[in-house]
């Protein structure tokens, strides 16, 4: 009656393509994914029916069942938090500021893309909290500003 991590960090890797992640050492992987999953948990946490902080970090589990939607739901949230520094990252900005030439290739253009991402990560998780929240009985509302 538990829910391992790595349910989430497999399908948080199947949404992101990123090979630097992938020259970490496994363990700095997990470290970051945990922070990400952590942020991701208490997004989610005041809306899901499960208290997602009864967990043991000991050995990397809820210690509740989640529902698939709900490992989806921690999944996109952990998109969200994954793509943040590269949106708020000053070489990024930088790049986006001093660029005159707004070719295919530019700088700016890749800085626009990822906010896109971003973005449309962040509306998937609001709207994915905002489902569940619906299906679940629970009619709370989100603000504008929310993740």
């Amino acid at each position: 009656m538990a829910t391992k991590y790595d349910a989430v960090y497999q399908k948080f890797l199947s949404r992101i393509s990123d090979y630097d992640f992938l020259e970490f050492d496994v363990s700095t992987q997990y470290a970051i994914m945990k922070d990400y999953l952590t942020s991701a948990a208490a997004d989610f946490n005041d809306v899901c029916r499960v208290n997602l902080d009864d967990k043991d970090d000991l050995i990397l589990q809820f210690n509740e069942d989640l529902t698939n939607k709900e490992i989806e739901i921690l999944a996109v949230g952990m998109v969200c938090h994954w793509l943040e520094p590269k949106v708020l990252s000053t070489d990024n900005l930088r790049n986006a500021l001093n660029t005159r030439d707004y070719t295919v290739f530019s700088p700016a253009k890749l800085f626009e893309q990822i906010q896109n991402a971003y973005h449309t990560a962040s509306q998937q998780f609001r709207f994915m909290k905002n489902m569940y929240s619906y299906r679940n009985g629970d009619l709370r509302t989100f603000s504008d500003t929310e993740r």
